[in-house]
């Protein structure tokens, strides 16, 4: 018997556009049962699997000779991470290495995904960047300290250059990388889509991602701005380090207490149907 299709429709009329690669389909899903549309148009691609003879390779030197700290930046690059060392058969000794050495994590969810691998973190970022780590380290000395760090998708240049002008040996795990979108079209047709007043809505889940897109803008930053500034779109992000690139671009934006997918959805479900009744009753903008 067919399942029945959900009959609250609340946020139908309303356009929303996703600029994340990973977990989009979790983020629309919901969305769309609500009757909003909503495009999926990444404005980075994720490259996984780079190089992965040498992160083993690092990796079991970090396993023979652990190092005194390992700073783990996000949640999606340590399960990378483990699954890659799991591949190759040292993935229980890289959970006894992180069991058994300081760990430093950049917020929640790299918290988070030590504790599915059965591991912990010593200290967690409360506002989830490494600038924080960095501060923290500093301010203890790391002068001939042996540093790992599981790199984010940038490379995490500042952490990782702060710790080496301050005395530490650091070894780069590099997991995956940002790179180019696949759909270098899609992503200026949703430009000017926006430009253009489609979109109620876009939502962003990652600063590098957040940043590509007010590049993506090009010629139609500027309408895009207006439209913000008029209240006619919103920009909602996951969280206060990935609104900073849209902050940055004088557009100012909206995110959850947590950041998490799921307040993300009800803050994007809250945004869209704030649009529904405004277009219901136009005084109300």
């Amino acid at each position: 018997m067919a399942e029945p299709q959900n009959s609250d429709q609340t946020l139908a009329g309303t356009e929303i556009l996703v600029t994340a690669q990973r977990r989009a389909e979790d983020l629309a899903a919901p969305l769309r049962r609500h009757g909003a549309g909503v495009s999926i148009v990444p404005t980075l691609s994720v490259e996984k699997h780079i190089d992965e003879p040498e992160l083993l390779s690092r990796t079991r030197e970090l396993i023979s000779a652990p190092p005194a700290i390992i700073v783990i930046t996000t949640g999606f690059g340590l399960r990378g991470w483990h699954e890659t060392a799991d591949a190759a058969g040292i993935g229980v000794p890289l959970v006894e290495l992180l069991n058994g050495t300081r760990v430093m994590a950049r917020g929640a969810k790299a918290s988070g995904a030590l504790q599915q691998l059965g591991s912990r973190a010593d200290w967690v970022a409360a506002g989830e960047s490494t600038a924080e780590i960095l501060d923290v380290l500093v301010a203890e000395g790391v002068e001939g300290v042996r540093i790992a760090v599981q790199l984010d998708g940038g490379g995490d240049a500042k952490l990782v250059g702060g710790l080496r002008r301050a005395g530490a040996e650091v070894t780069e795990l590099t997991v995956y990388r940002w790179g180019p979108p696949e759909d270098p079209q899609a992503v200026e047709q949703a430009a000017r889509d926006l430009a253009a007043g489609r979109y109620d809505a876009v939502a962003f889940t990652a600063a590098p991602g957040a940043a590509a897109w007010v590049a993506s803008l090009g010629q139609g930053l500027d309408a895009v701005r207006e439209r913000v500034a008029s209240g006619s779109l919103t920009l909602v992000a996951v969280g206060s380090l990935c609104a900073q690139p849209l902050i940055d671009a004088d557009m100012p934006a909206v995110w959850p207490e947590r950041s998490r997918l799921g307040p993300l959805i009800r803050l994007l479900s809250d945004v869209a149907s704030e649009a529904v009744g405004q277009r219901r009753d136009p005084a109300a903008r």
